[in-house]
């Protein structure tokens, strides 16, 4: 228990202190949550570090998000959905709703997949 402590306290120094103005989207922690303000702040700060890493990931593969149409699509895009927006980095974003999107898409390519190659 001690070593997770010790993990969570060296995360904490080298995170980024958060903008001053900067709040957590309900949809991505509650309002009323009973996590301590430093939690708040390492969850905060690592969710606009995903969010900068994944921009730079579709950036080296040639899609400028800041003028490219990006559909996100399942649950944990509509977690990160107020910060997508909000962030003004993506210039068409467009959410699909269903949560279970993902899934819901490979059973799609799993059935045509075995449809085209029969069952195994």
């Amino acid at each position: 228990m001690e070593e997770k402590n010790k993990e969570f306290t060296l995360a904490q120094e080298h995170a980024a202190p958060p903008p001053e103005c900067a709040a957590l989207p309900p949809e991505v922690l509650p309002p009323d949550t009973v996590l301590p303000g430093e939690v708040q702040q390492l969850i905060r700060t690592m969710t606009s570090d995903f969010l900068t890493e994944f921009y730079n990931f579709l950036r080296e593969r040639g899609v400028d998000v800041s003028t490219s149409k990006c559909v996100f699509a399942g649950g944990g895009s509509l977690l990160l959905r107020g910060m997508i927006e909000r962030g003004n980095k993506v210039a068409f974003p467009i959410f699909i709703e269903d949560i279970h999107a993902n899934a819901r898409g490979y059973e799609l390519l799993y059935q045509s997949e075995v449809a085209a190659n029969g069952q195994q």
